[in-house]
Parts: C-alpha cells; sequence; structure tokens
C-alpha cells in the first residue's frame, strides 16, 4: 500500500488518515498508518533533509497517528518525536528558518504529551510568533532580516502557521 522512498510517502499517507478518520472509515485509517509505520525505515530515517520534505513529513504523520489512535501507535510516535526534537534548529525551527517545516513539526509535536515533544513544540510556536510579518502572513522563510527581506508570502504556508499556533 504505501510505496517508495520519498519522504513525501510519510505526508501522503497523513492525508489519507486525517480523511479516513474524518469520514469515520478509523479501520482504513488504521490499515494506512500501520502501512506508513512500517515503511518508516525507507522513507523517514538516515536522510538529510535540505528540502523540508522529511521534516513535514514526519510532523504531518505524527499529528495523523495520534488521531488515528494515540496507544497503538506510540512507539513509532516516539521515534518520530526523537527525528524532530534532534534535527530543531536551536532557534526553535527546523530546516533553517524554514516556515512551513516547521509547522507541521509543531502540529506533530503538539499531539503527543511528551515532555521533549511539548518543549520543542513551544519553542516552535515562539518562533512561528516571532517572524510572523507586519501584514499577519508568514513567508517561506524568515532570515531575522527587516521586511522585506524575506522568503516568499504564500497563503499555504500562513494557514499552516496559523494552524500550528492554535
Amino acid at each position: 500500500m504505501i510505496r517508495g522512498e520519498s519522504p513525501i510517502v510519510g505526508y501522503d499517507a497523513a492525508l489519507a488518515i486525517r480523511a479516513a478518520v474524518a469520514v469515520g472509515e478509523r479501520a482504513k485509517a488504521m490499515e494506512i498508518a500501520d502501512a506508513a509505520v512500517a515503511a518508516v525505515p525507507r522513507w523517514g530515517e538516515g536522510r538529510q533533509d535540505a528540502t523540508g520534505f522529511l521534516t513535514s513529513a514526519r510532523g504531518a504523520l505524527l499529528e495523523a497517528l495520534a488521531l488515528a489512535d494515540p496507544g497503538r501507535y506510540r512507539r513509532p510516535a516516539l521515534d518520530l518525536i526523537h527525528h524532530l526534537v534532534l534535527s530543531a534548529d536551536s532557534d526553535g525551527s527546523w530546516d533553517r528558518r524554514t516556515t512551513q517545516p516547521t509547522a507541521y513539526a509543531v502540529r506533530g509535536l503538539s499531539a503527543w504529551q511528551e515532555p521533549a515533544a511539548q518543549a520543542a513544540a513551544e519553542r516552535g510556536r515562539r518562533w512561528l510568533r516571532l517572524t510572523q510579518l507586519g501584514d499577519g502572513t508568514w513567508s517561506t522563510y524568515n532570515d531575522w532580516l527587516p521586511e522585506p527581506f524575506v522568503g516568499d508570502r504564500v497563503p499555504g504556508v500562513t494557514a499552516e502557521a496559523m494552524l500550528a499556533l492554535r
């Protein structure tokens, strides 16, 4: 069911899990989650993440596993939490101050009541609050230079940052 080595596998699986839960198909959500968890060693471990896709995929899958069945998926969640906590930047962001991966990491970590996850999520939320632009949006990245020297403004990135801060 889950094939490939691309880091977006986790993101795609998370979308399917969330959709199945939303329409009351919990058994299908857990089938997809089981396949995604089994495939994590192929796509989710031992890679460099220059694009931020891996961080986004880990965060999205972590959030989806909590929706599907947190008791059943605690062990793989701890592994994903470990990867996210260790890959966080010192300023609280992920992937060199990139907003979208930071938002997904915060969302995923926030879904689990693990002390390390909660602490990393709070640092990420702090970074997101500090990098909100004057007009209320977020840019794709923020290098702490004054506006307008930030990344592109993409509505989807702003939406993801807002979801991470709720």
